[in-house]
């Protein structure tokens, strides 16, 4: 079996609502809505940033996110940019964490919930303050409304959940 690499997916909301829209109507997908960057491709990223194919819309790559990129690809989680909240997936824990708050750990995050855990932070980030603080920030950078930005890391042993091609479609909330 051949190990995954880590890699950025990188996507535009609204034209992925678009194709979601004409597969609906025609039953089939035609064309995939992003595009996925392994770590050798991220310097070019960022010096370029990314175009989307279809509306021609351009997402400028900031530092502190192609920071975020190469210090979390290859950690124990999936992290994923949504409208309002960033989802972070492990094999320990299923979180999301709203872009208007800085958390100093995943454990505050749960704390306000009633439920107190210990331990997790270290299954889940490298440096879990410094990753969290880096994250807030990034996620802060871009319209998450806009555009998707997901890190798919290999350090985690199951691969993002996807049903097809359009796997993120099914996962966005509704408008």
């Amino acid at each position: 079996m051949t190990k995954r690499e880590s890699r950025i997916i990188i996507g535009c909301r609204e034209c992925e609502r678009n194709h979601r829209e004409a597969r609906a109507i025609n039953g089939f997908a035609s064309f995939p809505t992003t595009t996925s960057f392994q770590k050798h491709d991220l310097i070019s990223l960022a010096e370029s940033g990314y175009t989307c194919l279809f509306c021609g819309d351009k997402l400028e790559i900031t530092d502190t996110m192609l920071e975020m990129c190469q210090q979390l690809m290859d950690g124990p989680a999936h992290i994923v940019s949504r409208p309002d909240t960033t989802e972070i997936l492990s094999t320990d824990t299923h979180v999301h964490i709203p872009h208007n708050q800085v958390y100093q750990s995943l454990e505050t995050i749960w704390a306000e919930y009633g439920v107190q855990v210990e331990g997790l932070d270290e299954l889940v980030f490298h440096n879990p303050q410094e990753d969290l603080a880096l994250i807030h920030r990034a996620m802060n950078d871009f319209d998450t409304g806009k555009w998707l930005l997901m890190i798919e890391s290999a350090g985690n042993p199951e691969p993002y959940p996807q049903d097809d091609a359009f796997w993120f479609s099914i996962l966005d909330d509704p408008e």
